[in-house]
Parts: C-alpha cells; structure tokens; sequence
C-alpha cells in the first residue's frame, strides 16, 4: 500500500485532502544501507529504517527537532528521556512510516511497538461501516489507543459526503467574524458599550465552560451501542484516531451551527440577568473561534513558539492524545481542569542510574 503525496508546508485543502488519501505505509521488508539512508533522508531507529519525510510539519515537537536527524541515526535521541518521554501512541504512529531495515544494523525491535488494534480497521477503504460494526468495547479501546500515523483516511463511499467532512481551518473566519462584529453592534445598539463589554468577556468565559463540558463529557463519552460508536466517532473519535489530519481539526459547519444555535437559546432563556445578549453570544461565538484556531495550531503550527502560553497549552493537548486522554480537557483554558481536578498531574523524570 502506498500513502497520497502531501506538500512541503504540511497544509491540503478539502479537495486535496480528498483526492490525496491513502491508507499507511506498509514495511517492505527490504534493507537498506547506510548510504542510500543518507542519501534519501531517511532516519534510522534501533536499526529499523523510517521515512519520515512527509512527519516533519506533523511533528508534534516541531519539525526543526528531526531535521539534524534526516540521513542519520537517530537511536540514541528518540529514547533520551532528557530529550522527551515518547508514548506507545507515539511508537504506534511511528510504525506507520518504517520502510525496512539497515543492512548489518542490530534490529532491536523496541521500536517496533503497535498496538493490538492498530490494524483493525482497513483504512484503504472507507472506514464508517467497519466502525459502526466493531464491537463497542472494542471500539473505545481502538479510539483511545491506536492512533496512527496516516495524514487521513476516507469515512464516506460517497464523495458528496465525504468532502462535506472536511474543512480548511481558515474556513470558520469568513464564516463566523462577520456574525461576531454584527453581534456587537446590535449588541451597542440595544444597549450600550458599557453593558456589551461585560457581556463579551462573560460569553468569552462562558465558552470556555461549554468547551470543557463538551469534550469531557460528550467528546469522551463511553460507547455502548453501535449508534453512540457512530455519534462519538463524528464527534471526536476521528480526530483521536488519526490527530494528524489538517482537514478535520475544525467543526464541521453542520456540527458547528446547531452547536451555536443551541448555546444561543439556553443563554435567551436563562433566567440570570444579561447585561446584553448579543454582546454575550459575540464572546462566547469569539471563545469558539479561538478554540478552532488555536486547535488547529497546536497540530500544525510552529509561529507561535515564542509565546509561552501557547506553548503550555499545546504541550497539555499533546499529552491529552498521547499520554492522558482522560485529562487535559481545556484546549483554550486549563481553569476547569484546574477547578475540577482533572489536570494531568506531571511526575519529575528521574535522569540518575537504575
């Protein structure tokens, strides 16, 4: 089996996406010598050959921290818990781009880790029918362990369907900043700015709440049935099974606007007094934007570095994929996680000999 192509800065959009689709790469068999690992860029680990060419704007950790390694051994890095701790997700994912092996290289094998459901699924056909048919035990220990390394896959038969679930992430600011800036004004126009301010950080913070309830509760609910496999997959089980597709990091509009529609009518029928319902509906509709967008970055962006709390949050909704998918819910906010004790408690790593 083959892999679509991918361009360099790591962005498709839908249509791309759509045609570019294909299952993972599938280890050959064949071995390979130290010069042609050098000369194609390929990366050795434990003596097993990897192509991770088309992992590097994927990279969780940035793509600047596998440069020095393309055509090189990288052993030693890749298991340096000074350097970073790696997940069995992360082994997982890795398999998904070994080619062979190095010729007269020691093949340890502790590379080599997949998970027992990694190959449940055949992602070189639409995936929908064999999810809604997987056992629902079965199905929650797939989507909370076996992520893989495909940049996507198909889940439709049909291409109507299956290009109306995916989306560009730049898609929801043309879609959403005009009904924000339309909010505000009406919001000044009813009221004033002295009540519509207010009512903005309230709705802003108030998204936060929603987004917390959302995915612990909803986005993380237990399966039981072939129906909830089927509600939690679109939900959110595409995207822990596969976090590296850029197409499907941002709602959907067919899950975005009943989503908004609904915030807007439990907010207009609180019995709370509201400054200014607009100005309320403009924050908590800017809350969302903000959580779109800075999901979108921290799968897929790097221009941000320097700002430390994107980096902070980036690093707890990594660890939510790969090493704790009950914790770290906020992917704008840690206070709810703080507030409701479901923030991944980090140990210190131990460097001295054992």
């Amino acid at each position: 089996m083959t892999q679509g192509p991918y361009p360099a800065n790591g962005h498709l959009d839908a249509t791309e996406m759509l045609l570019s689709a294909g299952p993972l790469k599938k280890d050959t068999g064949v071995s390979y010598t130290a010069e042609e690992v050098a000369k194609n860029k390929w990366t050795i680990i434990e003596g097993e050959v990897y192509n991770i060419t088309d992992f590097l704007d994927m990279h969780p950790g940035g793509k600047k921290i596998l440069m020095p390694y393309l055509g090189r051994d990288a052993s030693k890095a890749f298991k340096n818990e000074k350097i970073h701790v790696h997940s069995k997700r992360a082994f997982n994912i890795l398999q998904s781009y070994k080619i062979g092996t190095l010729q007269g290289g020691d093949v340890s094998g502790k590379s080599s880790y997949a998970h027992p459901l990694a190959n449940l699924v055949d992602f070189s056909k639409p995936v929908l029918t064999q999810v809604m048919n997987m056992n629902p035990k079965i199905y929650q220990d797939w989507i909370h362990g076996a992520s893989i390394g495909a940049k996507t896959f198909r889940i439709f038969d049909t291409d109507f369907f299956e290009s109306m679930s995916r989306y560009p992430w730049w898609y929801i600011l043309p879609l959403w900043l005009p009904v924000i800036f339309m909010l505000m004004v009406n919001s000044v126009v009813k009221s004033s700015i002295i009540a519509t301010v207010p009512s903005i950080i309230f709705g802003f913070f108030l998204w936060g709440g929603i987004e917390y309830v959302l995915h612990r509760f909803i986005f993380h609910m237990e399966s039981d049935t072939p129906i909830r496999n089927f509600v939690h997959f679109f939900a959110h089980g595409i995207h822990h099974i596969i976090p590296l597709d850029p197409s499907r990091l941002t709602f959907p509009p067919s899950f975005a606007i009943p989503l908004i529609f609904g915030i807007y009518q439990i907010v207009s029928h609180c019995t709370l007094y509201i400054p200014s319902l607009e100005g309320v509906m403009a924050g908590a509709l800017f809350g969302y934007v903000s959580y779109d967008t800075m999901h979108y970055y921290f799968h897929h962006g790097e221009r941000f570095r320097s700002v430390q709390y994107f980096n902070y949050m980036k690093k707890r909704h990594t660890d939510h994929h790969y090493k704790c998918p009950e914790n770290n819910f906020g992917v704008t906010t840690p206070l709810f996680d703080w507030f409701f004790g479901t923030s991944y408690q980090y140990e210190p790593v131990s460097h001295g000999n054992s």
